[in-house]
């Protein structure tokens, strides 16, 4: 499982898609972490709402890379 960071962009899959069926398969932004259950979680910014899901559900698309350097 990838390290995930806050800012990473993540494609969702979760182990039960029948709680948000609009949600899986959508790419989303990591804005945080958490826990649910005692199992590690990110806060997710997906389909304009804020939603935890288990790490083992999301793929890493893009990692946020740090700061940016503009010319």
């Amino acid at each position: 499982m990838p390290d995930f960071s806050v800012g990473d962009a993540v494609k969702i899959f979760q182990d039960y898609p029948d709680d948000w069926i609009e949600a899986e398969n959508q790419v989303g932004l990591i804005v945080g972490f958490g826990k649910r259950l005692h199992i590690p979680a990110a806060k997710v910014l997906v389909l304009g709402e804020v939603a935890e899901f288990d790490l083992t559900e999301l793929q890493l698309v893009h990692a946020s890379g740090g700061t940016h350097e503009s010319r």
